[in-house]
């Protein structure tokens, strides 16, 4: 963090003194340590985009492709679950089929 006053009981050690909560609490909102955190994990990811999607553009039609067929995977799997059909029922049908 680049906040230089970060106030340990918020960053390492826990918040313990429960007496004047409310106004630790709005006091630590707007430091600098505060808003840096808040930056780090909520501003930032947000603004950065996906390294692989940056890199190149048959990445990206690739994960939606990938996307589509494992969304397909997932309807086919409910729709067996709603049927009671087993999953491995032909699986199990073309291995005693090469055993014999």
């Amino acid at each position: 963090m680049t906040a230089k006053k970060a106030n340990s009981s918020f960053t390492q050690k826990g918040f313990s003194y429960w007496k004047d909560a409310r106004i630790t609490f709005k006091k630590h909102v707007s430091s600098d340590c505060h808003k840096d955190a808040v930056e780090m994990s909520i501003i930032i990811p947000r603004s950065c985009s996906d390294v692989g999607e940056m890199l190149s553009s048959s990445y990206s039609q690739q994960k939606k492709d990938n996307r589509e067929c494992l969304l397909k995977i997932v309807s086919n799997l409910k729709f067996l679950n709603r049927q009671g059909l087993q999953l491995r029922e032909t699986m199990t049908r073309t291995r005693t089929s090469r055993n014999l």
